[in-house]
């Protein structure tokens, strides 16, 4: 009877471990960051979980800048995410912002300054950078 009990009780737990872990699974799918831009350089890229709001972005994910029309790809969990890009020029560091973007499937995320500029002008930051002088004695 003993033995009954010890096999049936361990059938039951490995049902419930395997039944819990469907629900516990979040898929996750790649998003593409795509420099859709002709003279800037897209320097860096974070990202944070929307339902966290103003909390801290993440670590930058480039680890080099990505030139005009290349691309830089990351995993992230099904979800709903806010991303910072930055961007630079010769002249300008430009921080842009995109905001509430539901990651259900693979996606591409088009780093366009015109565009976004165009489109609403609140999420584009535009910042000189400064310049050095330097004395010749």
């Amino acid at each position: 009877m003993k033995k009954t009990f010890t096999t049936l009780a361990a059938i039951v737990i490995m049902i419930v471990i395997n039944g819990c872990q469907q629900f516990m699974y979040t898929p996750s799918h790649n998003v593409e960051v795509y420099n859709n831009n002709d003279a800037k350089y897209l320097t860096s890229f974070y990202h944070r979980d929307y339902s966290y709001g103003e909390d801290v972005w993440s670590k930058d994910h480039l680890f080099n800048d990505l030139d005009p029309q290349e691309s830089y790809n990351i995993i992230l969990d099904e979800g709903t995410y806010d991303f910072k890009f930055v961007l630079e020029d010769d002249y300008y560091s430009y921080t842009m912002y995109q905001n509430n973007v539901y990651v259900n499937s693979d996606l591409t995320l088009d780093v366009c300054y015109d565009c976004l500029k165009k489109m609403d002008k609140d999420k584009v930051v535009k910042v000189p950078k400064k310049s050095v002088i330097t004395k010749n004695d």
